[in-house]
């Protein structure tokens, strides 16, 4: 008969690493002062404003201002930021209950989930140096270490957008569930809850599978965690743990469901001009950006609109340097290297936006070095490391200051990063500056002149929206709806007294947007206006071809068939466009005007008070229906 005390010693999980020790004083305090760091650092981002996708991604996003029946903020509108990614859109919805469109609650959560992310890394650092593989090498500085990786990360200038930039949730939220999966899948190594652990982690992947699409990496980036420190085999890793892997496995469901049809129009095969091979080499220049930007974070620019490389030596160049570090990190998977696994991190995370699958709208994104920073700073921070040791091993009279020298090193780094981050935090605060600053270091960027114009546009300085529409024009981008400049200007430039130049831009239009029924009308209601009758007819018909229940339509025909005189055809287009929305009071007066100009007072007068029941303070109708009314008493 077995004791108690061996049976509780269950067989069913064995520890694979060795119990982390109590927190010494770093640890201790660790939480706390990354806390603290972020929240100083990111406090001036509170006033940042709505930008770019912030506007149609929230301020136009009806599915935000009810959080129930549930089904509505999971259910993100088409074609925006939100698209596919239900949970990002339902945190979107917390915020409108909390604050309505007020920015400040989008900020300080976008600073919350920066600080759990931010925790979730220091946890999963100062766990993996205390492995077998790495507990040796770094002996008791793993704390400190976890510590400086986390704080240098939290801080860097390069997560701005991620945390400044409130639609841009979408990559520091799924970036906190890719981290926190991790975390619990190390925290089930470690423990005799496996199982809570390990179902922990299955359930983070989901939700960040439901917040992001770059989550799909997740399974794989833990699957070759477990190779690097834990299993060593990748066979050894999936048979011994069937219930994670199929689970995570099983989390990719969740992300071809709701995510990935609902973006073909932003990424994919088939809608752009060069291949996945043109996209993928044009990726070497922009990884190779990237890494720089790790090192020295400026300029930093929340949109580069990065042109497809053409040019062999800007290919090969940075080709060169990318290969080596993939045959590096492919080296280290075969060794068996633990510092490979950051290599591994690295370009997997990347993989789904930086390697062959075309994402024309950007080519390059700095949010998306959220979580691969990580690895970079990590590496940097662990092969520093050492020199100190031996500098110090070298130099004996420099051991006593090695700390205070490491200390040094981290506090320089840790100002520069966090004034830095300071200072763009402030270019978010007003969208003009914020635009003329990509401007000013991509002097190219189609999207930063439009978005500059509209910027002006919005606040009725519409000399200056003219001049920033123009220069977009001058540098069209694939990614960029030019017919839409056209549109803009079109407008503009009618308002401006210039009607040939905006029926040029508006022929521009048309032509690159032929079914864009907003664009006709407008281009209709101009050339009416300027008594180019048929020409508006003719665009006016070739529009309710493509939209014939449109009533706005069928009511700015009838005004261009009455002002040609054709009163019979303008009072049939009047009365399909009542038939088609009964509530528009204007064509029940412009009907009533007519019917009384062919005689027909009493036909007419029930139009008119059809028009003063939607519209009772309307005083010319009220005065046209009292004439009415005089005559038929006499």
């Amino acid at each position: 008969m077995m004791s108690k005390k061996s049976r509780d010693k269950t067989p069913e999980h064995k520890s694979e690493v060795r119990p982390i020790s109590s927190p010494d004083l770093w640890g201790k305090i660790a939480p706390f002062l990354i806390t603290a760091f972020i929240f100083i650092i990111y406090w001036n981002s509170l006033q940042g404003a709505f930008i770019l996708d912030d506007h149609v991604s929230i301020r136009q996003n009806m599915s935000i201002r009810k959080l129930f029946p549930i089904s509505i903020p999971l259910s993100p509108p088409e074609n925006t930021s939100v698209s596919g990614r239900p949970l990002l859109n339902f945190s979107f919805a917390l915020n409108y209950a909390i604050s309505g469109l007020s920015v400040w609650s989008y900020h300080l959560f976008n600073i919350v989930i920066h600080v759990f992310a931010s925790l979730s890394l220091y946890g999963v650092i100062r766990r993996t140096l205390s492995t077998p593989r790495l507990k040796k090498t770094f002996q008791e500085k793993g704390e400190s270490l976890a510590l400086i990786c986390a704080l240098i990360w939290a801080v860097h200038p390069i997560q701005t957008e991620s945390v400044t930039y409130i639609i841009q949730r979408s990559e520091s939220l799924a970036g906190f569930y890719y981290l926190g999966a991790l975390y619990c899948f190390i925290r089930g190594a470690d423990s005799d809850k496996a199982r809570i652990w390990h179902g922990a982690a299955i359930v983070s992947c989901a939700l960040g599978m439901g917040t992001k699409e770059m989550v799909a990496t997740a399974p794989l980036v833990i699957l070759f965690y477990d190779y690097f420190f834990l299993k060593g085999s990748f066979e050894k890793a999936l048979l011994q743990r069937p219930f994670l892997y199929i689970g995570l496995t099983c989390s990719w469901a969740i992300l071809a469901i709701i995510a990935l049809g609902a973006r073909t129009g932003s990424a994919g095969f088939g809608i752009t001009g060069y291949g996945p091979l043109a996209y993928a080499f044009t990726q070497f220049g922009v990884i190779v950006h990237y890494i720089r930007l790790c090192f020295f974070p400026h300029p930093l620019v929340i949109d580069y609109l990065w042109f497809i490389e053409r040019n062999p030596v800007s290919i090969i160049l940075p080709g060169i340097l990318i290969g080596v570090l993939l045959f590096l990190t492919g080296l280290s998977v075969f060794r068996k290297s633990p510092l490979g696994f950051t290599g591994v991190w690295f370009f997997l995370i990347l993989a789904p936006t930086s390697s062959f699958f075309p994402i024309p709208t950007e080519i390059a994104a700095e949010r998306r070095m959220y979580l691969p920073l990580a690895a970079v700073v990590t590496l940097t921070v662990l092969l520093l490391h050492p020199g100190i040791e031996k500098l110090s091993a070298l130099r004996p009279f420099l051991k006593p200051f090695k700390k205070i020298i490491s200390a040094i090193l981290v506090i320089i780094v840790l100002m520069i990063f966090g004034t830095l981050t300071i200072r763009r935090n402030r270019d978010y605060h007003d969208p003009e500056t914020l635009w003329k600053l990509v401007i000013k270091e991509r002097p190219r960027n189609c999207r930063a002149f439009f978005n500059l114009g509209l910027f002006y546009l919005e606040h009725s300085r519409r000399d200056n929206a003219i001049i920033q529409l123009d220069k977009a024009l001058a540098f069209q981008h694939e990614s960029v709806d030019i017919a839409e400049i056209h549109y803009y200007l079109a407008n503009l430039l009618y308002e401006k007294g210039r009607y040939d130049d905006a029926f040029r831009h508006y022929d521009d239009a048309m032509n690159m947007t032929p079914g864009n029924v907003n664009i006709m009308v407008d281009y209709g209601i101009a050339l009416a206006r300027r008594n180019q009758l048929e020409q508006a007819e003719n665009i006016f018909r070739k529009a309710l071809l493509i939209q014939p229940d449109n009533g706005i339509i069928h009511y700015n025909l009838a005004n261009a068939l009455e002002m040609q005189g054709k009163i019979k055809e303008a009072i049939d287009a009047y009365e399909e466009c009542i038939r088609l929305d009964p509530d528009y009071p204007d064509a029940y007066r412009n009907l009533g005007d007519l019917l009384w100009k062919q005689g027909k007072p009493d036909s007419a007068l029930l139009q008119y008070e059809k028009a003063l029941q939607l519209k009772p303070d309307w005083q010319e109708v009220q005065d046209a229906a009292a004439r009415i009314r005089n005559q038929i008493k006499k």
